[in-house]
């Protein structure tokens, strides 16, 4: 297997967590694309959900994001798909406020889920796969 394809990216979270195996990779690299796992709001200094609810959980997540998208010299722009899970449909409407100021056009492709429950009870989790040659609008 050669190694492009099993990069696994950003430094995984420091804290109690961090010497603990993870059950998956943080990111993969395949066919010119970025693979990056669900991130959700978690203080990696902490390894805690952030306190505040919806809008916080989702800056931190974002700005998880945003770090594994920049350890490989990548930006938000370079995201094609995200997908987003929610714990309540409730948030919909919220999390269109947030996604639109955290992201500029042209925006990735969005698939929405509601789902039951979320790792650590977050309320909100995003996985996404990036280009890295760059993103192009169709």
């Amino acid at each position: 297997m050669n190694s492009d394809s099993r990069t696994s990216g950003a430094q995984p979270p420091a804290g109690p967590a961090a010497s603990a195996r993870r059950p998956f990779s943080l990111t993969r690299k395949a066919a010119g694309l970025l693979f990056i796992s669900g991130q959700v709001g978690l203080d990696p200094q902490t390894q805690q959900l952030v306190p505040g609810g919806f809008a916080s959980e989702f800056a931190q997540m974002m700005t998880n994001l945003t770090g594994i998208l920049e350890a490989h010299q990548l930006s938000l722009a370079d995201l094609v798909s995200v997908n987003v899970y929610l714990t309540t449909p409730d948030d919909y409407t919220r999390l269109n406020e947030l996604y639109l100021a955290a992201f500029a056009d042209p925006l990735p492709t969005r698939t929405t889920v509601i789902v039951q429950a979320l790792p650590l009870g977050a309320s909100v989790e995003i996985q996404g796969t990036a280009a890295l040659g760059g993103a192009e609008t169709a």
